[in-house]
């Protein structure tokens, strides 16, 4: 269940664990069953920058509700770093498109944009958003291109004039 707050959002993971053993006795193969236990863990989620400027999604878990085997391998072993890293790119798929301004920003400007900063933001009834700011530095040029890029999508999107009715 993700509960989207400003800046980190905070995700609860249900989670089952189950460690199997498998032996090959006298040409068999059994599996047997070593550990099976339930458990909850509580990760914020926060949305920024990494070191190239590019969008990134950090996770860390706050609170491990999980017993015996499970719990151990979550806070000491390789499973929370797994759940960490997991999690965090599920959530960076779901964003990048936002964030790629080669693909979101008209032709004339998208070399010229950067952004700045990434964060969560709850915009109430369950949902959140991730808010991007950037900069943007255009020489005349590249603005007088920009017009006109846009005024192209725009004549290509007014809808037909409506034809006059037969006579």
């Amino acid at each position: 269940m993700l509960t989207p707050a400003t800046p980190a959002s905070t995700l609860v993971l249900q989670l089952h664990f189950e460690r199997w053993a498998c032996m090959r006795l006298a040409g068999q193969s059994t599996a047997n069953e070593l550990a099976e236990s339930d458990g909850s863990v509580e990760m914020k989620l926060k949305a920024g920058l990494d070191g190239s400027g590019a969008i990134a999604i950090t996770s860390d878990l706050t609170r491990v509700d999980a017993h015996g085997v499970m719990g151990d391998t979550i806070r000491s072993g390789d499973l929370g770093p797994e759940l960490r890293e997991k999690v965090s790119a599920a959530v960076f798929a779901a964003v990048r498109g936002a964030a790629d301004l080669k693909t979101n920003l008209p032709p004339a400007i998208r070399e010229s944009a950067t952004l700045e900063s990434a964060r969560f933001q709850d915009i109430g009834v369950g949902a959140v958003n991730v808010v991007l700011e950037g900069q943007l530095q255009a020489t005349d040029a590249q603005v007088s291109a920009l017009a006109s890029q846009l005024n192209q999508t725009l004549s290509a999107e007014a809808p037909a004039p409506a034809a006059a009715p037969p006579r």
